[in-house]
């Protein structure tokens, strides 16, 4: 029965696909593609410690101004403006207009990708980004210089302990991790989106009807673009300081188990605390 639902699906998805692209016809990826990182913040009054969110999104906006290539831009968006990161032409706060309730992200999500939708003419690439995980520095200058015209997706990274300084991998299981879990599992700071407005392609259902981050490679199929997978460990997922929802939630001890599972070597693990910029324990 699964076999036939999932053929059923495929079968949709291409239709789908066909459907959509005969409407919006496309021209080939410019050869300046922008990058636009997309981040919801959680709310002061939501939080349980805002100087906890504001060090972590400090933490990740500095990951970002690390980048090899400078020509990213990120969209910060939530009720409150945080005080300790600096605003300007590539850094630029969203109010929000969310509920302010428990779990307000996908609101935020549809308005930051609202804002591209409603704001940019060219084309490029949308990666909604955790306020908390930490791209690799080469991120950026990978989507920018492969610019494949169809958009990314992450499946090797690493999973980092922010109480106790641990590090695990999260990739495709190997002789090594035999027990190791695609990163794009276990992390929704995974995915870039392709976005072309410059010939009024309709954009709406790829970047504001997004699935779940593991059913994210579908859901951009289902608009014809095979997201292609980063060659690198290319993120870092930061847990256990105090402020994941899924912590809120009570479910971050499942998740703490894959550190005693797929912990890295001393060596590796000293490696990408350089590359990530994390404290050691």
């Amino acid at each position: 029965m699964k076999l036939l639902t999932d053929l059923r699906q495929r079968l949709d998805d291409a239709s789908h696909a066909r459907t959509w692209r005969a409407a919006n016809p496309l021209d080939p990826p410019s050869d300046d593609p922008k990058v636009i990182y997309a981040i919801p913040l959680v709310s002061r009054r939501r939080s349980d410690d805002w100087d906890v969110v504001e060090t972590n999104l400090a933490r990740t906006m500095e990951a970002l101004h690390r980048q090899t290539d400078p020509n990213w831009t990120a969209l910060i968006c939530g009720q409150d403006q945080p005080e300790r990161v600096t605003f300007g032409d590539n850094v630029r706060f969203l109010p929000s207009d969310a509920s302010d309730k428990f779990n307000d992200r996908p609101e935020k999500a549809r308005q930051l990708a609202g804002h591209v939708l409603d704001t940019e003419t060219g084309d490029g690439y949308l990666f909604p980004l955790d306020a908390d995980d930490l791209p690799h520095p080469r991120l950026t200058a990978h989507m920018r210089t492969d610019n494949n015209g169809h958009g990314y997706l992450i499946d090797k990274g690493y999973m980092y302990d922010a109480a106790t300084g641990r590090l695990a991998v999260l990739q495709p299981s190997n002789r090594q991790f035999p027990k190791a879990k695609r990163f794009y599992n276990h992390c929704g700071s995974s995915a870039a989106y392709r976005y072309d407005l410059r010939s009024g392609a309709d954009f709406t259902g790829l970047l504001i009807e997004r699935e779940i981050h593991k059913q994210v490679a579908r859901h951009a199929r289902r608009y014809g673009f095979r997201l292609a997978l980063v060659p690198f460990h290319a993120m870092a997922y930061i847990v256990n300081h105090g402020e994941n929802l899924r912590e809120k939630r009570g479910s971050l001890h499942r998740k703490m188990t894959h550190f005693d599972k797929n912990a890295l070597p001393p060596e590796m693990a000293e490696e990408v605390r350089k590359v990530f910029h994390l404290p050691s324990p």
